[in-house]
């Protein structure tokens, strides 16, 4: 399998580092002290460098990509929320969208996401529009005044989403505390309309205070860019941005799940929503890839049967942690029937047919490779202080991954006792059924 867009020559910025910071810029946070250095050359290599301010930059340059993707990411996320307070971090991310669509930029461009470790905030351009689009982001982001009005509109807005994602939201609220009980990603993201209740415009100051500095973050770039005018741009259009001390998460590493574990979320509307985790320790990119497309086969299985209609399976990536997370969705009386298909299709991982791994690997490589997804996990990498694959490494990997690599994947990581389930029925019901299901699978 070869790779269709050819890579260019690419170049290395010098890395810089920002000084330590003394107890006294603890104190009374300073504008970075690092400078700017020249752009050296050298083919085949990812380019990085360090802004002023304390701003890591990635980028990969590749003139035939047709739209400027970037990637920023900000290390703040509901592990970094007060227990009763949950949403705080997810609020502050969507004043600054809201921020974004007064500054005479398309919508459309900026989409925001926030999760438990990072608030992202991705970019995509065409014909031109790069700098002008990256200087309105880096003015939002490094100059967020909201007045009491705008913080109360947040929040309203943030417990209307809340309200309208039912029955998953409960669901997802209840999988975060099967989970990880107490180790810091229990906490929604989005945060509950209790918990949104408690996030004052003092609250929202703070975190945006605390937390969203240039040295907290990173910027990821690719597209048919030069590299120069990048740095020159992403150097402008942050340069307002101030360096600042950043107080630690300590969200801690949670034990390996004894399961199945079992939880029930709020009420019965109609809508029988079930969803299920998986937690995995971070693993070489070969065994990821491997997740990927056991991920895919999880989703692929279900949503081609019309018993039960079922969300996508995806692997996401938390800092201490991965997770491979499946939806399904029925009225009450389908709870059996997913029961039945999550049985039947953990122990179809252990056995794809060759054409089967082979559509699912290059359903996983192009959904990988895809150009906001691959500068989101290399600002995330760098972020986290993880390797950044490059596309190259990444097609070097799906090309050696195979049927076998998949099945030992499954086997380690996905067995039964490994998940957490969780519905908006009743626990006893909801483990009975995989119980019943369990007991006559193959």
């Amino acid at each position: 399998m070869k790779r269709s867009l050819p890579l260019v020559l690419l170049v290395a910025f010098s890395i810089l580092s920002v000084p330590d910071a003394s107890p006294a810029d603890r104190r009374a946070p300073s504008r970075g002290r690092a400078g700017q250095a020249p752009l050296v050359g050298r083919p085949g290599a990812l380019l990085r460098g360090l802004l002023p301010g304390g701003l890591r930059v990635v980028i990969w340059s590749d003139p035939d990509l047709a739209v400027e993707t970037a990637c920023l990411v900000v290390g703040v996320g509901s592990v970094h929320d007060m227990e009763r307070k949950q949403g705080a971090a997810a609020m502050v991310a969507d004043m600054v969208r809201e921020a974004w669509d007064s500054g005479g930029m398309a919508p459309e461009a900026l989409r925001v996401r926030a999760d438990e470790d990072a608030a992202t905030f991705l970019l995509q351009t065409r014909g031109g529009d790069f700098p002008d689009a990256l200087e309105v982001l880096g003015q939002r982001i490094s100059r967020l005044e909201p007045g009491p009005g705008e913080v109360e509109a947040a929040r309203r807005r943030a417990v209307q989403r809340f309200e309208d994602r039912r029955p998953w939201s409960p669901a997802e609220v209840a999988l975060r505390g099967a989970l990880f009980d107490v180790y810091g990603y229990h906490r929604s993201p989005r945060g509950t309309g209790e918990s949104l209740a408690g996030v004052t415009p003092d609250v929202v100051h703070g975190y945006y205070s605390q937390y969203y500095r240039p040295n907290n973050a990173v910027l990821a770039v690719c597209g048919p860019l030069d590299p120069e005018s990048v740095r020159r741009a992403a150097a402008r259009a942050f340069s307002a941005w101030q360096y600042g001390y950043v107080p630690p998460a300590s969200p801690r590493e949670p034990p390996p799940l004894e399961g199945p574990v079992f939880g029930s979320a709020e009420g019965v509307d109609g809508t029988c929503a079930i969803l299920g985790g998986a937690l995995v320790p971070h693993v070489p990119l070969p065994e990821r890839l491997a997740l990927e497309v056991c991920a895919e086969a999880l989703a692929t299985a279900v949503d081609s049967s019309s018993a039960v209609p079922r969300r996508r399976a995806s692997l996401v990536r938390h800092r201490l942690c991965d997770e491979v997370r499946v939806g399904w969705t029925a009225d009450a009386a389908g709870l059996a029937y997913a029961a039945r298909d999550w049985t039947r299709d953990l122990g179809d991982l252990a056995a794809l047919p060759a054409p089967v791994f082979e559509r699912l690997r290059e359903a996983c490589l192009l959904r990988v490779l895809a150009d906001e997804n691959w500068v989101t996990g290399a600002a995330r990498a760098t972020l986290f202080g993880w390797p950044v694959d490059t596309p190259d490494d990444i097609v070097t990997a799906a090309d050696a991954l195979g049927p076998e690599r998949v099945a030992d994947t499954a086997r380690r990581w996905l067995g039964p006792r490994r998940w957490a389930l969780v519905s908006n029925v009743r626990r006893s019901a909801l483990q009975a059924a995989f119980a019943a299901a369990a007991g006559g699978g193959p």
